[in-house]
C-alpha cells in the first residue's frame, strides 16, 4: 500500500498547495421530463495573485500551460494561432481521476469565450459521463494585484456518471480546481513552475483516498507517462507548437 501511495503521489504533483477562498456547493438533483436524474456540483475558488491581469490572462491557454502545470499533456485539436481564442479545442486526460473517477478518460475542452478586454475565459468540458462549464475571470485590484475567480459547474449527464459518484467526488473536484489556481499563482509570482513533490497538502489528499481511488490515480499516471504529446515536445524545444495543431485535424 505504501508503494502505491508513494507512486500515486508523484502524479499528484500537479495539484498544489492550499491558498485562497473556496466554495463548494452540495450536490443538487434535477429531474427532467424524461425522469433522468442529473447531479450538479458547483465549485468556486478565489485567489489573489501578485501580478497584473494582462500578464496572467495569456497563460490560460492549452499551449502556455506547458509552462506552469507540471507534467501537462494534451491533444490540441484546433488552435489556429498557437494561442487561446474562441473556438480552440483540445483533449486532456489529467483530470480523469478527479471528474470521471477512472484512469485514462478523455475530456474535450472547447473555448466558448476569450474576452481579452475584460479578462474572462470560459470553457466547456465534455466527456462520456459529464458536461461542465469552467470559468476563469480576472479582476484587477491595482497595477500589480489581481483577483482570480475560478468557477466550475459540473454536471453528471447519465447513469454511468451517477454510478461513478462517491463520497469523495466533491472533495476531489474542489482539490483539482484549487490546485490549478495555486499553480497559476506560483508561476505568476515566481516566474517558474511549482515543484510540489513534498507538498503536505498533496500527501493529505492521498491519505483521504480509498484504495481503489489510489489505483485509479496510479493508472492515470501511467497513462499520462505513455501519452505522446507532439506539441509538448515542440513547445519545450522551440517555443511553438507543431504545425499540425495550427489547423483542424
Amino acid at each position: 500500500m505504501k508503494k502505491i501511495l508513494l507512486t500515486t503521489a508523484l502524479f499528484l504533483v500537479a495539484f498544489g498547495i492550499s491558498q485562497g477562498k473556496e466554495t463548494i456547493k452540495s450536490l443538487t438533483i434535477k429531474e427532467s421530463k424524461n425522469q433522468e436524474v442529473m447531479k450538479t456540483i458547483n465549485v468556486k475558488k478565489e485567489i489573489i495573485i501578485n501580478a497584473p491581469a494582462e500578464e496572467i490572462f495569456p497563460l490560460v491557454c492549452p499551449v502556455r500551460e506547458y509552462d506552469w502545470i507540471p507534467d501537462w499533456k494534451c491533444k490540441i485539436i484546433y488552435c489556429p494561432n498557437g494561442k487561446n481564442e474562441e473556438g480552440v479545442v483540445f483533449k486532456q486526460n489529467m483530470s480523469s481521476p478527479f471528474i470521471m473517477n477512472k484512469g485514462g478518460g478523455k475530456t474535450t475542452w472547447t473555448t466558448l469565450l476569450f474576452d481579452t478586454a475584460n479578462y474572462k475565459v470560459h470553457f466547456k468540458w465534455d466527456n462520456s459521463i459529464s458536461t461542465s462549464i469552467y470559468k476563469m475571470e480576472l479582476f484587477p485590484i491595482d497595477e500589480t494585484h489581481t483577483k482570480c475567480v475560478l468557477d466550475l459547474n459540473y454536471n453528471i449527464i447519465n447513469n454511468k456518471g451517477m454510478k461513478s459518484l462517491n463520497e469523495n467526488t466533491e472533495y476531489k473536484i474542489g482539490f483539482m480546481i484549487e490546485g490549478l489556481g495555486n499553480m497559476l499563482k506560483y508561476y505568476c509570482e515566481n516566474k517558474e513552475m511549482i515543484d510540489l513533490k513534498n507538498s503536505e497538502r498533496k500527501a493529505e489528499f492521498v491519505s483521504n483516498l480509498s484504495t481503489r481511488e489510489k489505483l485509479v490515480f496510479l493508472h492515470n499516471k501511467i497513462h499520462m507517462k505513455l501519452m505522446h504529446d507532439r506539441d509538448r515536445k515542440s513547445y519545450l524545444k522551440h517555443g511553438v507548437i507543431s504545425d499540425k495543431s495550427l489547423r483542424l485535424n
